[in-house]
Protein backbone atom coordinates (compact mmCIF):
# COMPACT_ATOMS: atom_id res chain seq x y z
CA UNK A 1 0.00 0.00 0.00
CA UNK A 2 1.40 3.05 -1.25
CA UNK A 3 1.89 6.01 1.28
CA UNK A 4 -1.08 8.40 1.80
CA UNK A 5 -3.69 5.52 0.31
CA UNK A 6 -6.46 5.68 2.78
CA UNK A 7 -7.37 2.54 4.33
CA UNK A 8 -11.14 1.05 4.84
CA UNK A 9 -13.52 -1.63 4.52
CA UNK A 10 -15.46 -1.64 1.43
CA UNK A 11 -19.76 -1.71 2.34
CA UNK A 12 -20.53 -5.17 0.64
CA UNK A 13 -24.19 -4.65 0.13
CA UNK A 14 -22.96 -1.28 -1.56
CA UNK A 15 -20.39 -2.81 -3.51
CA UNK A 16 -22.54 -5.43 -5.19
CA UNK A 17 -24.83 -3.34 -6.25
CA UNK A 18 -22.14 -0.69 -7.49
CA UNK A 19 -21.14 -4.15 -9.50
CA UNK A 20 -24.76 -4.66 -10.86
CA UNK A 21 -25.12 -1.01 -12.04
CA UNK A 22 -21.71 -1.27 -13.61
CA UNK A 23 -22.94 -4.32 -15.39
CA UNK A 24 -26.31 -2.53 -16.36
CA UNK A 25 -25.05 0.68 -18.06
CA UNK A 26 -23.63 -2.29 -20.98
CA UNK A 27 -27.26 -2.71 -21.72
CA UNK A 28 -29.32 -0.57 -24.52
CA UNK A 29 -31.33 1.90 -22.49
CA UNK A 30 -34.71 0.12 -23.18
CA UNK A 31 -33.11 -3.36 -21.87
CA UNK A 32 -32.09 -2.09 -18.47
CA UNK A 33 -32.94 -3.81 -15.62
CA UNK A 34 -32.51 -1.37 -13.05
CA UNK A 35 -35.74 -1.58 -11.11
CA UNK A 36 -34.28 -5.06 -9.84
CA UNK A 37 -31.53 -3.31 -7.64
CA UNK A 38 -33.86 -0.85 -6.40
CA UNK A 39 -33.37 1.72 -8.96
CA UNK A 40 -34.68 3.74 -11.63
CA UNK A 41 -33.30 5.54 -14.68
CA UNK A 42 -32.93 9.46 -14.00
CA UNK A 43 -30.82 10.27 -17.16
CA UNK A 44 -28.97 8.30 -20.09
CA UNK A 45 -25.86 10.02 -21.43
CA UNK A 46 -24.20 9.58 -24.46
CA UNK A 47 -22.07 11.19 -26.67
CA UNK A 48 -22.21 10.04 -30.21
CA UNK A 49 -18.45 11.32 -31.19
CA UNK A 50 -16.76 9.78 -28.70
CA UNK A 51 -18.52 6.72 -27.26
CA UNK A 52 -18.68 7.90 -24.20
CA UNK A 53 -21.71 6.76 -21.86
CA UNK A 54 -23.23 6.94 -18.40
CA UNK A 55 -26.75 6.60 -16.50
CA UNK A 56 -27.63 8.67 -13.70
CA UNK A 57 -30.24 6.55 -11.13
CA UNK A 58 -31.87 7.30 -8.08
CA UNK A 59 -32.61 4.63 -5.58
CA UNK A 60 -35.90 4.34 -3.92
CA UNK A 61 -34.35 5.53 -0.91
CA UNK A 62 -33.42 8.53 -2.98
CA UNK A 63 -29.71 7.51 -3.25
CA UNK A 64 -28.33 9.25 -6.63
CA UNK A 65 -25.40 7.01 -8.35
CA UNK A 66 -23.54 7.42 -11.97
CA UNK A 67 -22.80 4.34 -14.08
CA UNK A 68 -20.22 4.58 -16.51
CA UNK A 69 -20.39 1.90 -19.47
CA UNK A 70 -16.65 0.23 -20.19
CA UNK A 71 -15.24 -0.82 -23.00
CA UNK A 72 -17.63 -2.23 -25.78
CA UNK A 73 -16.66 -1.60 -28.98
CA UNK A 74 -13.13 -0.55 -30.69
CA UNK A 75 -13.75 2.96 -30.35
CA UNK A 76 -13.24 2.22 -26.50
CA UNK A 77 -10.30 0.51 -27.26
CA UNK A 78 -9.08 3.70 -28.80
CA UNK A 79 -8.93 5.47 -26.09
CA UNK A 80 -7.49 2.73 -23.90
CA UNK A 81 -4.60 2.98 -26.12
CA UNK A 82 -4.28 6.61 -25.63
CA UNK A 83 -1.58 6.25 -22.85
CA UNK A 84 -0.18 10.11 -23.33
CA UNK A 85 -0.93 12.32 -20.65
CA UNK A 86 -2.99 15.52 -20.22
CA UNK A 87 -3.53 17.94 -17.24
CA UNK A 88 -6.39 17.53 -15.44
CA UNK A 89 -9.00 19.89 -14.52
CA UNK A 90 -7.85 20.68 -10.97
CA UNK A 91 -4.97 20.70 -9.26
CA UNK A 92 -1.86 23.10 -8.61
CA UNK A 93 1.70 22.60 -10.38
CA UNK A 94 3.32 23.22 -13.19
CA UNK A 95 4.40 21.08 -16.38
CA UNK A 96 4.64 17.43 -15.57
CA UNK A 97 4.38 17.89 -11.68
CA UNK A 98 0.81 19.12 -12.00
CA UNK A 99 -1.73 16.67 -11.92
CA UNK A 100 -2.34 14.42 -15.02
CA UNK A 101 -4.27 11.67 -16.24
CA UNK A 102 -4.36 9.53 -19.07
CA UNK A 103 -5.32 11.72 -22.63
CA UNK A 104 -7.64 8.93 -23.80
CA UNK A 105 -9.92 8.53 -20.93
CA UNK A 106 -9.40 12.62 -20.36
CA UNK A 107 -10.80 13.32 -24.16
CA UNK A 108 -13.63 10.29 -23.45
CA UNK A 109 -14.89 11.96 -20.10
CA UNK A 110 -14.72 15.71 -21.26
CA UNK A 111 -17.98 15.45 -23.82
CA UNK A 112 -20.69 14.03 -21.35
CA UNK A 113 -19.25 16.19 -18.06
CA UNK A 114 -21.08 19.14 -18.49
CA UNK A 115 -23.90 17.34 -18.92
CA UNK A 116 -23.29 15.17 -15.39
CA UNK A 117 -22.37 17.91 -13.48
CA UNK A 118 -25.57 19.97 -14.57
CA UNK A 119 -28.24 16.69 -13.71
CA UNK A 120 -26.40 16.05 -10.27
CA UNK A 121 -26.31 20.13 -9.55
CA UNK A 122 -30.12 19.75 -9.84
CA UNK A 123 -31.14 16.66 -8.26
CA UNK A 124 -28.94 17.80 -5.11
CA UNK A 125 -29.67 21.45 -4.90
CA UNK A 126 -32.03 20.75 -1.94
CA UNK A 127 -30.30 18.14 -0.58
CA UNK A 128 -26.92 17.81 -0.57
CA UNK A 129 -26.33 14.03 -0.48
CA UNK A 130 -23.78 11.66 -1.21
CA UNK A 131 -22.94 10.66 -4.98
CA UNK A 132 -21.96 6.85 -5.52
CA UNK A 133 -20.05 6.46 -8.42
CA UNK A 134 -19.38 3.22 -10.36
CA UNK A 135 -18.19 1.49 -13.63
CA UNK A 136 -16.28 -1.47 -15.49
CA UNK A 137 -13.01 -1.30 -17.19
CA UNK A 138 -12.80 2.08 -18.82
CA UNK A 139 -16.09 2.76 -16.98
CA UNK A 140 -13.57 2.41 -13.72
CA UNK A 141 -11.56 5.17 -15.37
CA UNK A 142 -14.09 7.27 -15.84
CA UNK A 143 -16.00 7.35 -13.22
CA UNK A 144 -12.64 7.68 -11.25
CA UNK A 145 -12.16 11.07 -13.13
CA UNK A 146 -16.22 11.79 -12.39
CA UNK A 147 -15.61 11.63 -8.74
CA UNK A 148 -13.19 13.48 -8.37
CA UNK A 149 -14.34 16.37 -10.95
CA UNK A 150 -17.52 16.35 -8.40
CA UNK A 151 -16.15 16.05 -5.64
CA UNK A 152 -14.02 19.17 -6.57
CA UNK A 153 -16.69 21.10 -8.58
CA UNK A 154 -19.81 20.81 -6.63
CA UNK A 155 -18.25 19.94 -3.23
CA UNK A 156 -20.33 16.67 -2.43
CA UNK A 157 -19.99 13.74 -0.59
CA UNK A 158 -18.53 11.42 -3.18
CA UNK A 159 -18.29 6.78 -2.87
CA UNK A 160 -16.40 5.31 -5.79
CA UNK A 161 -16.28 1.51 -6.38
CA UNK A 162 -14.92 0.49 -9.49
CA UNK A 163 -13.66 -2.86 -11.03
CA UNK A 164 -11.47 -3.63 -13.27
CA UNK A 165 -10.04 -0.21 -14.08
CA UNK A 166 -6.96 0.24 -15.60
CA UNK A 167 -4.78 3.05 -13.98
CA UNK A 168 -6.00 6.64 -14.56
CA UNK A 169 -3.41 9.33 -13.80
CA UNK A 170 0.20 10.73 -12.39
CA UNK A 171 1.34 10.22 -8.50
CA UNK A 172 0.31 13.78 -8.30
CA UNK A 173 -3.18 13.12 -9.49
CA UNK A 174 -3.16 10.32 -7.27
CA UNK A 175 -2.63 12.12 -4.22
CA UNK A 176 -5.04 14.63 -5.44
CA UNK A 177 -7.53 12.16 -5.37
CA UNK A 178 -7.29 10.31 -2.86
CA UNK A 179 -7.04 12.71 -0.33
CA UNK A 180 -10.77 14.09 -2.14
CA UNK A 181 -12.47 10.70 -2.34
CA UNK A 182 -10.99 8.63 0.48
CA UNK A 183 -14.22 6.45 0.24
CA UNK A 184 -12.56 4.71 -2.76
CA UNK A 185 -12.90 0.61 -3.37
CA UNK A 186 -11.23 -0.27 -7.11
CA UNK A 187 -11.76 -4.12 -7.25
CA UNK A 188 -9.28 -6.82 -8.79
CA UNK A 189 -10.43 -9.93 -10.28
CA UNK A 190 -7.06 -12.39 -9.74
CA UNK A 191 -5.08 -12.28 -13.11
CA UNK A 192 -7.14 -9.46 -15.04
CA UNK A 193 -4.40 -7.84 -17.13
CA UNK A 194 -7.02 -4.19 -17.42
CA UNK A 195 -5.90 -2.96 -13.88
CA UNK A 196 -2.16 -3.22 -14.97
CA UNK A 197 -2.41 -0.55 -18.03
CA UNK A 198 -1.45 2.08 -18.73
CA UNK A 199 1.98 1.57 -17.28
CA UNK A 200 5.00 3.39 -16.59
CA UNK A 201 4.03 6.80 -14.29
CA UNK A 202 0.28 5.88 -13.87
CA UNK A 203 -1.00 4.89 -10.01
CA UNK A 204 -3.79 3.53 -8.60
CA UNK A 205 -6.21 5.29 -6.75
CA UNK A 206 -8.09 4.67 -3.42
CA UNK A 207 -8.01 0.67 -1.49
CA UNK A 208 -7.45 -2.13 -3.65
CA UNK A 209 -10.01 -5.37 -3.21
CA UNK A 210 -7.98 -8.27 -4.77
CA UNK A 211 -10.63 -11.34 -5.79
CA UNK A 212 -8.39 -14.12 -5.82
CA UNK A 213 -9.23 -17.61 -7.51
CA UNK A 214 -10.07 -18.87 -3.76
CA UNK A 215 -13.07 -16.85 -3.63
CA UNK A 216 -11.92 -14.30 -1.29
CA UNK A 217 -11.16 -10.64 -1.36
CA UNK A 218 -8.86 -8.83 0.40
CA UNK A 219 -8.79 -5.53 1.31
CA UNK A 220 -5.24 -3.41 0.87
CA UNK A 221 -3.50 -6.85 0.55
CA UNK A 222 0.34 -7.16 1.79
CA UNK A 223 3.34 -7.62 0.38
CA UNK A 224 3.01 -10.82 -1.46
CA UNK A 225 -0.04 -9.69 -3.23
CA UNK A 226 2.16 -6.93 -4.50
CA UNK A 227 4.61 -8.82 -6.10
CA UNK A 228 1.79 -10.84 -8.14
CA UNK A 229 0.52 -7.50 -9.43
CA UNK A 230 4.03 -6.73 -10.27
CA UNK A 231 4.71 -10.50 -12.27
CA UNK A 232 1.52 -9.25 -14.08
CA UNK A 233 2.76 -5.97 -14.98
CA UNK A 234 5.53 -7.61 -16.83
CA UNK A 235 4.04 -10.79 -18.45
CA UNK A 236 0.99 -8.73 -19.87
CA UNK A 237 -2.10 -10.82 -21.88
CA UNK A 238 -0.12 -14.18 -21.91
CA UNK A 239 -2.82 -16.49 -21.35
CA UNK A 240 -6.95 -17.37 -21.67
CA UNK A 241 -7.47 -16.11 -18.02
CA UNK A 242 -6.01 -12.95 -17.98
CA UNK A 243 -9.18 -12.12 -20.43
CA UNK A 244 -11.65 -13.80 -18.81
CA UNK A 245 -11.17 -12.80 -15.63
CA UNK A 246 -11.70 -9.01 -16.58
CA UNK A 247 -15.24 -10.07 -17.64
CA UNK A 248 -17.88 -7.74 -16.04
CA UNK A 249 -19.51 -11.18 -14.73
CA UNK A 250 -16.95 -12.91 -13.27
CA UNK A 251 -16.12 -9.74 -10.65
CA UNK A 252 -20.32 -10.04 -9.96
CA UNK A 253 -20.01 -13.87 -9.98
CA UNK A 254 -16.86 -13.39 -7.20
CA UNK A 255 -18.83 -11.13 -5.09
CA UNK A 256 -21.97 -13.15 -5.03
CA UNK A 257 -21.24 -14.64 -1.57
CA UNK A 258 -20.30 -11.42 -0.30
CA UNK A 259 -23.54 -9.82 -0.70
CA UNK A 260 -27.60 -9.92 -1.89
CA UNK A 261 -27.24 -7.15 -3.84
CA UNK A 262 -25.88 -9.33 -7.03
CA UNK A 263 -27.93 -12.06 -7.04
CA UNK A 264 -31.11 -10.91 -9.28
CA UNK A 265 -29.66 -11.31 -12.48
CA UNK A 266 -27.25 -14.67 -11.56
CA UNK A 267 -28.69 -17.00 -14.00
CA UNK A 268 -29.75 -14.71 -16.55
CA UNK A 269 -25.27 -14.02 -17.12
CA UNK A 270 -25.13 -17.49 -16.61
CA UNK A 271 -26.44 -18.49 -19.36
CA UNK A 272 -24.67 -16.20 -21.53
CA UNK A 273 -21.24 -16.36 -20.28
CA UNK A 274 -20.22 -18.89 -23.07
CA UNK A 275 -21.64 -16.42 -25.56
CA UNK A 276 -19.87 -13.49 -23.80
CA UNK A 277 -16.23 -15.37 -23.33
CA UNK A 278 -16.47 -16.19 -27.23
CA UNK A 279 -17.62 -12.60 -28.14
CA UNK A 280 -14.49 -11.20 -25.41
CA UNK A 281 -11.83 -13.56 -27.18
CA UNK A 282 -12.60 -12.37 -30.57
CA UNK A 283 -13.15 -8.66 -29.82
CA UNK A 284 -9.34 -8.50 -27.53
CA UNK A 285 -7.96 -10.53 -30.81
CA UNK A 286 -8.70 -7.71 -33.26
CA UNK A 287 -7.74 -4.93 -30.93
CA UNK A 288 -4.66 -6.33 -30.18
CA UNK A 289 -3.61 -6.85 -33.69
CA UNK A 290 -4.53 -2.88 -34.27
CA UNK A 291 -3.59 -0.96 -30.60
CA UNK A 292 -1.46 -4.06 -29.13
CA UNK A 293 1.69 -2.31 -29.40
CA UNK A 294 0.25 0.52 -27.02
CA UNK A 295 -0.07 -2.29 -24.02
Amino acid sequence: MGRGKPEAEPDWDLAGEMCSLSIQVYELEEAMALDQYGYHLHEFIEDDTVGSQCVIAISHEGRVAISFRGTSDFTDALTDALAIKKRWLHGKGWLFFAPRVHFGFYNAYLPIRDRILKSIKALTKKNRQRIHITGHSLGGALATLCAADIRRTLKLPVTMYNYGSPRVGNKRFEKLYNKLVPDTFRFVNDKDAVPTIPKIGYFHVGNLCYMDNDGEIKVNPGLATKLFDSMQDTLGFMDFEKLTDHLSSHYRDQLLPFTEKVKPLYGEFKDTLEETLEDAVEAVSEVKKKVGKYV
